[in-house]
């Protein structure tokens, strides 16, 4: 399992980033089979907070590709959540990674407090 690739996606993603300060929740745990990389922010003048993560699956064969998924979202303090955003498949291409972990920032910034829900409908 790679995992490299992932994180270093996430280390150029948040590069890109002006709206939010992100540090590490976990940095390459493993977690049932797969390896996650979680990134946090600070809680914006809207009281909002982004996590982004990154997954990584290892694959069944030795020839067979990685598999990955990209997850965000966008809470308040006060249990409210947007859906997630995400992104899955086959691990690919580091340029591909780059412009995938873009637009999930992109996209988890773009949340605001009208694109929260309460938890439970989440």
């Amino acid at each position: 399992m790679t995992g490299y690739p992932l994180r270093k996606a996430l280390e150029h993603g948040m590069k890109n980033i002006q709206t939010a300060t992100y540090d590490w929740m976990y940095d390459g745990v493993a977690r049932h089979g797969a390896m996650e990389w979680t990134l946090k922010s600070e809680a914006d003048a809207a009281g909002l907070i982004r996590i982004v993560s990154a997954f990584e699956i290892p694959p069944p064969r030795d020839d067979d590709p990685a598999l990955f998924e990209l997850r965000g979202y966008a809470c308040d303090r006060e249990s409210r959540c947007s859906e997630d955003v995400t992104f899955s498949g086959s691990m690919p291409e580091s340029d591909v990674l780059d412009k995938l972990v873009d637009q999930l920032f992109a996209a988890i910034e773009a949340l605001n407090a009208d694109d929260l829900r309460p938890l439970r409908a989440r």
